[in-house]
């Protein structure tokens, strides 16, 4: 499978990642342990833990300045895009070698979607060093993928209005 920049993949793509509303809430939560650092009597160990919980909260800003956090898979009428362990690296699997979209489970009841990989892109997807969750059974390879907190029956029709 090559590996494709995330800024290569053209528009207009789907992006599989939590909804807004639970980025909003999660900075809610952030800035309030923030204020709550800041409500607490004047010592050494205050001025530490604010540092260190803003230093956080830049790294988790940046990383999503930076585009492309937690987006897991993305499609686009060229195919679906995997991400691998460089973060803004995704594989790319034609539609013409993406098989079934299913609902799947994953251990300890966590809901997720797996695609199957077909064709001559099994085998270099079978022993690529960044791809995680790929998983044969019965003859078919699929890669797993967590849908981020989306519903997995609109998810899957949305990938698939992609499809040509």
């Amino acid at each position: 499978m090559p590996l494709i920049a995330a800024n290569e993949i053209s528009e207009p793509r789907l992006k599989v990642s939590p909804p807004a509303a639970v980025f909003a809430l999660v900075w809610i939560i952030f800035v309030a342990i923030l204020f709550v650092f800041l409500m607490a009597p004047d010592s050494f160990v205050k001025y530490s833990l604010v540092a260190v919980w803003g230093l956080v909260l830049l790294a988790v800003l940046r990383k999503q300045l930076m585009g492309n956090y937690l987006v897991t898979l993305q499609a686009n009428r060229d195919g679906l895009y995997f991400q691998t362990s460089k973060a803004n690296q995704y594989f790319h699997a034609p539609w013409k070698n993406v098989g079934q979209i299913e609902k799947t489970l994953f251990p300890l009841n966590s809901k997720g979607l797996r695609v199957e990989i077909t064709g001559d892109l099994v085998e270099s997807i079978k022993h690529a060093e960044d791809a995680g969750n790929v998983g044969t059974e019965g003859g078919r390879t699929f890669i797993y993928t967590i849908p981020q907190l989306n519903n997995r029956d609109k998810l899957i029709k949305r990938l698939e209005s992609f499809r040509n």
